[in-house]
């Protein structure tokens, strides 16, 4: 069978991988930091340019919030309705939100349920085991779309790929960009690979 242009086996091995395994071997991995990533930054809307001033991401009147080193790049203003999830007010106030509001607070609302993975399952195990093999090629500047964990994402990939995860959730983490995959806040041709693992069920 041929994936991208590469012929793949098929195989039955019943081998895994352990996340814990996965997850300590990606905290020692290349992460791409901000400063390494600004230059590709943009308004995940307009694709605008952002340039750093006064702690936050601008492009036009629009600003977007640095939590730590970690961009938050949502198409909306997602502190609001971040406050509204947390009040338990979303719900009276959804119809006066804008419908990118509403599209956020979704997303927010579904990814913010914990894990939905049992990691040490057999069956999860295996599909590590599998991506590990698919990924082992990988080299350069790797965007994970929905990575989650990204300690555990970065560990299936061998240790001289530069790693950037984006996640709706996790604002505080150094290791992602706070945003969604449906508007994704990078110039076009920024990374020579992208993962989106387990992710498509989380999309509208």
């Amino acid at each position: 069978m041929k994936f991208c242009g590469r012929e793949l086996r098929i195989e039955t091995s019943d081998a895994r991988a352990k996340a814990a395994d996965l997850r300590e071997r990606g905290r020692a991995g290349r992460f791409i930091r901000l400063d390494e990533i600004l230059p590709v930054l943009c308004d995940p809307v307009t694709k605008e340019s952002l340039r750093m001033e006064g702690g936050q991401l601008l492009a036009g009147s629009r600003a977007y919030p640095v939590v730590g080193d970690s961009p938050q790049l949502f198409p909306c203003d997602v502190r609001r309705v971040s406050q509204l999830l947390e009040s338990g007010d979303v719900l009276a106030r959804f119809p006066s939100l804008s419908p990118m509001e509403q599209y956020c607070a979704f997303g927010l609302l579904k990814s913010s349920g914990g894990a939905n993975l049992n990691h040490e399952d057999p069956w999860y195990e295996r599909h590590l085991w599998r991506a590990c093999r698919m990924l082992e090629d990988v080299r350069g500047a790797f965007l994970d779309i929905g990575c989650d964990d990204a300690f555990l994402s970065r560990g299936m990939l061998s240790e001289d790929v530069q790693y950037l995860g984006l996640d709706p959730s996790g604002s505080s983490a150094s290791t992602r960009v706070g945003g969604l995959g449906e508007f994704l806040p990078f110039r076009d041709a920024s990374f020579d690979a992208a993962g989106f693992q387990t992710s498509l069920d989380h999309v509208f």
